[in-house]
């Protein structure tokens, strides 16, 4: 594994988002795709400031399932799913980050996330359509 790709894959385990600011190339894009909305952020500043919005605040974020699905030398495909504390429980997302690294750089950063799960959508899903393998 590359340089580059452990260091993306600590900072996903660690749900640090905000750290791939180092690792991005000064024109990196972002590619969001959420379930009902799809957007993209251009630049290294502007990408780390949109993930600083939306996880720096989140209480107890941390990362609870970290699986690397393919690592090559310019490409990095990761599922994850990271928790967090909040109003009447605990909330989750779990998503696939697709980044492609050019000299030693993310260059393009493709997310697809499922948005946050209450803790009335955990407790739904555990009972209607438990889990059988993770």
């Amino acid at each position: 594994m590359s340089d580059i790709s452990s260091r993306i894959i600590e900072c996903l385990a660690k749900a640090d988002y905000p750290a791939l600011e180092k690792l991005y190339a000064p024109d990196v894009l972002l590619d969001m795709n959420l379930p009902t909305w799809r957007f993209q952020r251009r630049g290294a500043h502007e990408v780390s400031e949109y993930f600083r919005q939306n996880t720096g605040q989140l209480p107890n974020l941390r990362c609870t399932y970290l699986h690397e699905n393919a690592i090559t030398d310019t490409t990095a495909v990761v599922e994850s799913e990271c928790r967090f504390d909040g109003d009447g429980g605990e909330y989750l997302w779990r998503c696939v980050d697709i980044f492609t690294v050019a000299d030693d750089r993310i260059s393009r950063h493709v997310q697809y996330c499922t948005g946050c799960w209450t803790p009335a959508d955990i407790a739904r899903q555990t009972a209607e359509a438990p889990m059988v393998a993770w």
